[in-house]
């Protein structure tokens, strides 16, 4: 890949963009019984970040954030979720601009987006075996890695990591995030390991039966999933006020009109990484 027309990206940021603000997506997938982080890497450096983004004049912030994720995975209808802005005083892109000087792109002084930017975090949780990642404006690679065996990430994108992660589970106990991964009607076990890859731990079969049942957000169906080798096993289904704001989200993030896409997206798009 080309450097990029910095240029022509600086240009369309000014003219389509709000500055010194960016998006930041912590994107987790469920694969394999593994949970996974998409990372891009930048200019052929061994330099790995989250997806970044921007958010357009006539744009929505959320709108904003749900295009991101569904330009970097060519999903739709994923549960998506602000869970905190990166705004310190001291919170900069000199870095940024550093990444490109050592690619041998020149970098103009005084523009915003080498300047302070706040940039507001959003965390999904998508399948990854289904999603299609590519690489971003400003980017080499795009994959997904490992939660634990992931490499240190630039700017302030690890401490992202470890934030929207603790945000993703505290919100499985009070939205149904596992409703736009698991099938409409479900059994107990399915759901459990859902819960254990992101919690990262097990638990005892009876008690997390008899909490998602407390909780009110499942309910078990009258009838069970047959089997020919083993007895029938329970199915359940997500119910209640929970379910719906959920299914909601998702749904609202599907019916987004995707933008025109610009001229500038492999070649240097405004939807390009920022910090």
């Amino acid at each position: 890949m080309g450097a990029p027309d910095l240029a022509a990206f600086l240009a369309e940021l000014d003219r389509d963009c709000l500055p010194h603000v960016s998006l930041n997506g912590v994107i987790f997938g469920a694969r394999s019984g593994r949970l996974e982080v998409l990372l891009m890497r930048w200019f052929g450096l061994d330099v790995w970040g989250l997806p970044a983004g921007y958010v357009r004049r006539d744009e929505d912030l959320d709108a904003a954030a749900a295009r991101m994720v569904r330009e970097q995975t060519h999903l739709e209808g994923v549960f998506l979720t602000q869970f905190h802005a990166f705004g310190g005083a001291d919170r900069g892109e000199p870095a940024f601009a550093d990444l490109l000087r050592a690619r041998g792109i020149e970098v103009p002084s005084g523009h915003w987006a080498f300047g302070r930017v706040v940039s507001i975090g959003y965390v999904a949780l998508v399948d990854a075996a289904r999603a299609l990642v590519v690489p971003d404006a400003l980017a080499d690679e795009c994959r997904w890695w490992d939660v634990a065996a992931r490499p240190r990430l630039a700017f302030d994108h690890d401490e992202m990591v470890e934030r929207g992660l603790a945000a993703l589970r505290a919100q499985l106990d009070e939205l149904p995030l596992g409703a736009t991964l698991l099938p409409g009607e479900f059994t107990m076990p399915e759901l459990q390991r859902l819960y254990e890859l992101v919690h990262g731990r097990s638990y005892d079969r009876r008690n997390f039966r008899n909490r998602m049942v407390g909780l009110g957000l499942v309910e078990r169906l009258p009838e069970p999933r047959p089997s020919r080798v083993s007895r029938p096993t329970n199915l359940y289904r997500w119910v209640g006020r929970a379910a719906d704001e959920a299914l909601g989200r998702a749904l609202g993030a599907a019916e987004t009109a995707i933008p025109r896409r610009s001229a500038m997206r492999r070649d240097g798009s405004a939807t390009g990484s920022g910090g």
